[in-house]
C-alpha cells in the first residue's frame, strides 16, 4: 500500500464515520443562530479595550482579526 493509498484509506474512513454518526447534518447549520452577534456596528464608540489597542495602531497598519 503507499502512502497515497493510505491516506486516501483514512479519509475515507473518516467520511464513512461522520456519515454513520450523522455528524454532517449535526454540524451544518452549527453557527447560524449565532450570525448576529457577530454583526457588530463598525461606527459604534470604542470602549476601553478598543481605545488601548486603537492607540497602538498606525495609520499605515494593515489588521487581521
Amino acid at each position: 500500500m503507499t502512502a497515497l493509498d493510505r491516506y486516501q484509506s483514512l479519509i475515507d474512513a473518516r467520511r464513512e464515520q461522520r456519515q454513520a454518526l450523522a455528524l454532517d447534518e449535526l454540524n451544518a447549520d452549527r453557527w447560524s443562530k449565532h450570525a448576529p452577534s457577530y454583526r457588530f456596528d463598525p461606527h459604534r464608540p470604542l470602549d476601553a479595550n478598543l481605545v488601548e489597542i486603537a492607540a497602538l495602531v498606525r495609520p499605515d497598519d494593515h489588521v487581521v482579526d
